[in-house]
């Protein structure tokens, strides 16, 4: 709600510079001074583009106080330097560089913002904030802060806004500590183990079916290594039958002591046996 200021306080300040040194808050309220926390005034003031354009900044302190500070720019002049009931000076005062003076003035009031800066309000503060100026140009190197005292002001006030609130969850979700789906969260840092797919339905009967194969000549091989072939028997004329006398005819008969040998099928080929015997020497 905005409405006048009824039994609301104020408090002048002022930031400028001088002849050789910069921008400083010369006038700041006394609760500042008395706290330290003054600096706030010069990181939120800043000279205008506009003379005399009213501005009004919402700022926090480092103490976390809240504060609205009115302020406007105002370029000095030689009435302003002059001491009251003497003379003004022929000009205006100017710094070592030739650029006129510049200097920013208003009013800081706690909690509230300012929603219609009064002119009587910004008029006190510059009858405040000239006598101080004045004693600042007249010794820069030794001038430090000084306290500025509450008025009462007329300027009207709306209530700063709140802090914003904590968002909180939207009702119906789970609570943090459980996934929605219901199963408890896994351990932190642990996986689940991962499954290999499995391989279609042909591919694993090819495979099934190769391997049965190589089995198959693996046995054929060992057995066929490790069965002896028969030897022919023979009387003792040494005529030999057998159904393998061919082939014993051929490898075996020097090993029988037989230089040569002669055979002979008893009846027709692929039946019966071979007769083996000795050739004439």
């Amino acid at each position: 709600m905005t409405g006048p200021s009824l039994g609301r306080q104020a408090w002048p300040f002022l930031v400028g510079r001088g002849r050789n040194h910069g921008y400083r808050t010369l006038l700041a309220p006394d609760f500042l001074v008395a706290e330290g926390d003054y600096g706030v005034l010069d990181d939120s003031v800043a000279p205008g583009m506009v003379a005399e354009q009213v501005k009004v900044v919402p700022v926090v302190t480092r103490a976390g106080r809240r504060l609205t500070v009115v302020h406007t720019t105002h370029q000095v002049t030689a009435a302003d330097i002059a001491e009251p009931g003497n003379a003004s000076v022929d000009q205006a005062p100017r710094d070592e560089f030739g650029r006129p003076l510049q200097l920013m003035y208003g009013f800081v009031c706690a909690e509230d913002r300012v929603a219609a800066p009064h002119p009587d309000d910004l008029n006190a503060c510059r009858e405040t904030a000239l006598p101080v100026y004045r004693r600042f140009l007249g010794d820069e190197e030794g001038f430090t802060v000084q306290s500025g005292r509450a008025f009462p002001m007329r300027s009207a006030l709306t209530a700063l806004p709140a802090p914003p609130r904590p968002v909180s969850a939207p009702s119906g979700r789970p609570p943090s500590g459980r996934p929605p789906s219901g199963r408890p969260p896994s351990p932190t840092g642990a996986s689940l183990p991962r499954r290999t797919p499995a391989l279609p339905g042909h591919r694993r009967g090819l495979i099934s079916a190769g391997i049965l194969v190589l089995i198959g000549i693996l046995i054929f091989g060992l057995v066929k290594a490790c069965t002896p072939e028969p030897t022919p028997e023979c009387d003792h004329w040494g005529r030999c039958s057998s159904s393998s006398a061919s082939a014993y005819a051929g490898r075996d008969a020097p090993a029988q002591g037989i230089e040569s040998i002669g055979a002979t099928r008893t009846v027709e080929p692929g039946r019966g046996a071979w007769i083996i015997w000795p050739l004439p020497m």
